[in-house]
């Protein structure tokens, strides 16, 4: 659990660091040219935290269930609800419109279903049957 000071940013001292720690993260990405920059900077439970974030934003955007979000990702029902309380007060817009653009659903929608099979094994030829309708 990471520690927090109790000293708390002024908002305005807050959102200036948010900024800069964004662009240094996404203008070192560009340099390293791949993950390596993000994959070594962040522990794995980080990645998958951030990587199940993004799996609930976009498959409630698609219509999915939050009871079928919470099976297949394995989240708690508080999560998947709390994120689409902030998905519903539009928290987060630019990834519901990333999420929107048809060259970026086939790319998180393959996303998913990595992330979901990660490596199972075929238990019964229609295991699979509902992620294959959900992506139709």
């Amino acid at each position: 659990m990471p520690f927090v000071s109790k000293k708390p940013l002024k908002k305005e001292v807050r959102k200036q660091l948010d900024q800069q720690f964004i662009k240094t993260v996404v203008s070192l990405q560009t340099i390293s040219g791949g993950s390596n920059f993000l994959s070594e900077f962040l522990t794995e439970t980080e990645q998958m935290m951030f990587a199940k974030r993004l799996m609930i934003i976009f498959m409630l955007i698609e219509g999915i269930s939050q009871y079928r979000i919470k099976q297949v990702l394995h989240v708690s029902s508080s999560t998947v609800s709390r994120i689409a309380k902030e998905h519903e007060q539009n928290v987060f817009p630019h990834i519901a419109r990333i999420c929107g653009q048809k060259k970026h659903r086939e790319v998180l929608w393959r996303e998913l279903e990595v992330m979901i099979r990660m490596g199972m094994p075929s238990m019964g030829r229609d295991r699979w049957k509902w992620l294959d309708e959900l992506y139709k």
